[in-house]
């Protein structure tokens, strides 16, 4: 684990574009996101899907973090949110109505 000190280095090293900076980021926390987008989407592919994505997201946002704030508190309220909008998106997704519909069809068994 690394310190506050350090993280905040890697971030100010980011934020001037040096790749293996963030590259450090992501190793140091990719594990931690990938456990929270699970937690939240129950899916194996979803999670890694969304741990790539929120760190894409991190790397576009950097200069948009406030250190004033622990960058693990930041990246772990932008992926509940990604989690969240990537859940409002499966839920209005034909795909979703279409399972829904097959748990209400009434479907002849030997009992009727």
């Amino acid at each position: 684990m690394i310190t506050q000190e350090q993280i905040g280095n890697l971030i100010e090293r980011s934020k001037a574009d040096d790749r293996k900076a963030f590259a450090q980021l992501i190793l140091e926390f990719q594990e931690r996101v990938f456990r929270l987008a699970f937690r939240l989407l129950c899916q194996d592919e979803e999670a890694r899907d969304m741990t790539q994505e929120v760190f894409i997201k991190i790397w576009l946002s950097l200069d948009k973090y406030d250190s004033t704030y622990r960058f693990s508190t930041w990246l772990y309220r932008v992926t509940c949110n990604m989690c969240y909008d990537r859940l409002r998106a499966l839920q209005r997704s034909p795909f979703n109505y279409a399972v829904e519909d097959a748990k209400t069809c009434n479907v002849a068994s030997r009992e009727t």
